[in-house]
């Protein structure tokens, strides 16, 4: 559906967040002045459909950002895609990516499905001035909806664990149910990685990580308890009102013979 242009619905955003320096112009739709639909690049007007393309056949599976334009597409991704669009309720907005940030996108049968992001360890925490990341940790990563289900984040998080040697690695805190699922079938993939993986909050300090295997057997032992409670529970109403019926007819009964 065209958009109309106007002077009310176009205006410059910075790509990089709080780094000014580098503004795109931007199209956003008149219904919703918070919404993106487009960007002016290359002298003319693209929609962000199209942006999210590419006719590349080397950029297959998890590429890493270097070029100007895939920042653009990390940007549409993560401010557009997944913080306007998709975000679910349990889910926290991610920063914008800064230009020198390390980033991979995943394409999948010429379109850009989703993306991770990686702070190295020893690089300067932005947060913390005067502290370092103290392993990688994975600080980003999502898969758009309509291509959730075949498994693309654990592909994702397969490239991560790969692309680093280390004996610990981080996902930040906090993690989503569905990070969770993700992490979940990594380790029933490769068991012998119960301690590789880490939800870490700040730069990762040792008192600052929590062994994600462990945390899984523990949410799925406190659901499977929380689930034989309300089993109990329900066991134990049925037997009231089981109970109750029963006394009721042989109340009845009685009244009946009396009778």
């Amino acid at each position: 559906k065209p958009v109309p242009i106007g002077l009310s619905n176009v205006g410059f955003v910075p790509l990089y967040g709080a780094d000014l320096r580098q503004k795109v112009l931007t199209l956003f739709s008149p219904q919703d002045q918070f919404t993106a639909v487009g960007l002016y690049l290359l002298d003319r007007w693209w929609s962000l459909d199209d942006i999210l393309k590419t006719a590349d056949p080397a950029r297959d599976g998890c590429v890493e950002v270097e070029t100007l334009g895939e920042r653009i597409v990390l940007y549409i991704l993560n401010r557009v895609v997944y913080r306007a669009m998709e975000m679910s309720s349990d889910e926290l907005p991610f920063l914008c990516h800064r230009e020198s940030d390390n980033a991979k996108i995943l394409w999948k049968d010429g379109q850009a499905v989703g993306f991770y992001s990686v702070k190295p360890s020893g690089s300067l925490c932005s947060t913390f001035l005067t502290q370092c990341y103290q392993l990688p940790i994975m600080d980003s990563i999502f898969v758009r909806k309509c291509h959730r289900g075949n498994y693309l984040g654990l592909q994702m998080l397969e490239n991560f664990v790969e692309c680093f040697k280390e004996d610990c690695l981080g996902l930040r805190y906090p993690l989503s149910k569905v990070m969770y699922k993700v992490c979940g079938k990594y380790l029933s993939l490769y068991p012998a990685d119960r301690d590789l993986l880490w939800e870490v909050e700040s730069v990762g300090r040792p008192s600052q990580r929590t062994n994600i295997a462990n945390k899984i057997q523990y949410l799925s032992f406190t659901e499977h308890s929380m689930a034989n409670r309300v089993v109990a529970q329900n066991e134990g109403v049925m037997e009231k009102v089981t109970s109750r019926i029963q006394e009721a007819m042989e109340y009845t009964v009685e009244i009946v013979v009396r009778f």
